[in-house]
């Protein structure tokens, strides 16, 4: 893939793997595919089609994101969409925390420490 590679920040836990695995099971084909611990879909944006590839950087708290072609006039919109599918906003240490007061949802909470929820 030949363009712009934007790196993503994000704060820590993230469990890319589940999240990964939860979007391969519900790809649309010809749309989008996850495999290989990267993420690749085909988006529209005022300038037309492209298709974004994100992956977990080697080191940090980051994604690399890889845009094929889009105009740079449409790379704040890929941004903020990807931000948004991936949940790269969310603050896990209080959301864990809040659910851990839980006594039912604890050990949940433990045992899937990263979990984001794609989309929001």
């Amino acid at each position: 893939m030949v363009g712009l590679t934007l790196t993503l920040s994000y704060r820590p836990p993230f469990d890319w793997d589940g999240l990964l695995g939860f979007l391969a099971r519900r790809a649309i084909p010809g749309v989008e595919e996850a495999r290989e611990r990267t993420y690749r879909r085909t988006v529209c944006l005022g300038s037309g089609a492209d298709v974004i590839e994100a992956r977990p950087a080697e080191t940090g708290n980051r994604l690399l994101v890889a845009v094929r072609a889009a105009a740079p006039e449409g790379i704040a919109e890929v941004v903020g969409r990807v931000r948004h599918l991936f949940d790269l906003d969310a603050d896990p240490w209080h959301v864990e925390r809040a659910l851990a007061a839980d006594p039912w949802l604890a050990p949940l909470v433990r045992a899937l420490s990263g979990l984001r929820v794609p989309g929001s």
